[in-house]
């Protein structure tokens, strides 16, 4: 059981930059999006992030309802992270 990195901005937003190449992408505002989150492993550790934190404050909601235990909101967001990249 690990943490996974889930950015949930659209794919022209990770376009523009992720904060890791080894994070999962799942467009909040995409086909599904509920049913690919209730396909992830629930045991894993989720740091969830979005441009500025209300679509990942919602996965978080779903995830929770989904039974999701370990569900957190990456601190700072896309946006804090790529202006402290630019510094």
């Amino acid at each position: 059981m690990g943490e996974v990195i889930l950015d949930v901005r659209t794919p022209e937003e990770a376009a523009l930059g992720r904060i890791s190449e080894k994070g999962l992408e799942i467009d909040f505002y995409g086909d599904n999006f509920n049913e690919k989150l209730n396909e992830l492993d629930k045991n894993h550790t989720y740091l969830v992030y979005c441009r500025s934190g209300g679509r990942s404050g919602k996965t978080m909601k779903i995830m929770g309802e989904q039974g999701f235990k370990n569900v957190n909101n990456l601190k700072g967001r896309y946006t804090a992270w790529s202006k402290h990249k630019q510094d």
